[in-house]
């Protein structure tokens, strides 16, 4: 059996994503081989910390203390978060995540929370079938007068209704609530802070159902130790930590490097034929 203390929605999406990158960071334990984007997850992380430190002071926070958060970062009950000063965003990014951060903050400060009754939310879940429970925080709970309402804060460009609407992640969330507010949603949100923009979704207790469906596969495939490499070329490009011994990836480069020689190679022959029919029209 494959041991683990817990799951949560990242490792099973990870395990969804690339089943080998899963086994070499949660089985193995091993250190990573290569640099990673850790610059998203960085902005991501700090933006979080200025929703919660706006939820937690009830909207009672002054703008200089979320502005000098954003620049200089702050301590959480999980450590240090950098500031964007200290993220090493690539300089054609750079501005455009400077603004839309700042522009955060401003929104922030003329958002209600009057209704909000948590943010990062802990949770601990169980599922029949499976001996760990499933882990994690849901960035903000909410309740008026039709319910609870849960939204999940993204530094990502907006998903599709499709996307959220199957998201599992959101399913999850949604047996989180049930467990600790003993009842479901009756609105979930992935908000897009960096575009301003939101898409709602629903779940139903038949959606639950084929949820945890899901989770139990995955957890059995696991535990088969189904751990083949799953190529993803901007996963693999940009997240994977453990892409530079990865042979997928090593031929899928290899691939992609034979399929750009071959287009030189015939742009070489168009350019000479190219060529010598001038040279005859010359003569």
């Amino acid at each position: 059996m494959i041991e683990m203390s817990r799951l949560s929605y990242s490792r099973l999406d990870l395990y969804n994503t690339c089943p080998r990158a899963f086994a070499m960071k949660y089985v193995h334990k091993a250190e990573p081989e290569n640099d990673t984007a850790d610059y998203f997850a960085e902005y991501g992380i700090i933006a979080h910390a200025l929703y919660e430190e706006h939820a937690n002071a009830r909207g009672l926070i002054p703008k200089t203390v979320l502005t000098d958060m954003f620049h200089n970062g702050t301590e959480t009950r999980d450590g240090m978060v950098k500031g964007f000063n200290d993220i090493k965003l690539p300089p054609y990014m750079a501005n455009k995540y400077y603004q839309q951060g700042l522009d955060l903050i401003d929104r922030l400060l003329h958002t209600s929370v009057a209704n909000v009754v948590g943010s990062e939310v802990k949770f601990s879940i169980y599922i029949e079938g499976i001996p760990v429970p499933i882990e994690g925080f849901i960035d903000k709970v909410e309740r008026d007068e039709r319910g609870y309402i849960i939204t999940d804060f993204k530094s990502a460009r907006p998903y599709t209704q499709e996307f959220c609407d199957e998201s599992l992640q959101m399913s999850i969330y949604a047996m989180a609530a049930l467990e600790l507010y003993g009842e479901l949603p009756y609105k979930q949100v992935y908000e897009f802070f960096r575009f301003n923009e939101t898409v709602k979704t629903v779940r139903t207790m038949k959606q639950l159902e084929e949820a945890k469906q899901e989770i139990r596969r995955r957890w059995d495939c696991i535990q088969r130790k189904e751990f083949d490499p799953q190529y993803d070329q901007f996963f693999c490009n940009n997240f994977c930590q453990y892409a530079k011994s990865c042979s997928l990836k090593q031929q899928m480069d290899a691939e992609k490097a034979q399929r750009r020689i071959e287009r030189a190679q015939r742009k070489q022959a168009r350019d000479a034929k190219k060529a010598a029919k001038q040279q005859e029209g010359d003569v």
